[in-house]
């Protein structure tokens, strides 16, 4: 009987502890975005060449989707 006082307190504290971390996160969120938008300014000139890549990588998705359907049939 000594072990359920026990676990009852310990499940009120993560409770408690996710209370201050969405407070902390909603406080943070607002100074990250102003601080990562003149990051991202820069970071937008190098994009053009990842999107070049990301069309390689949906070509090999079209190839396994096409195995897919040949050997259900």
């Amino acid at each position: 009987t000594s072990e359920a006082p026990v676990e009852a307190p310990v499940e009120a504290a993560p409770a408690r502890r996710q209370f201050k971390d969405n407070q902390s996160r909603r406080r943070n969120p607002t100074r990250r975005l102003q601080a990562a938008q003149p990051q991202q300014q820069p970071q937008q000139q190098q994009q053009p060449e990842a999107p070049v890549e990301e069309p390689v990588a949906p070509v090999q998705v079209a190839p396994v989707q096409a195995e897919e359907p040949t050997r259900l049939p």
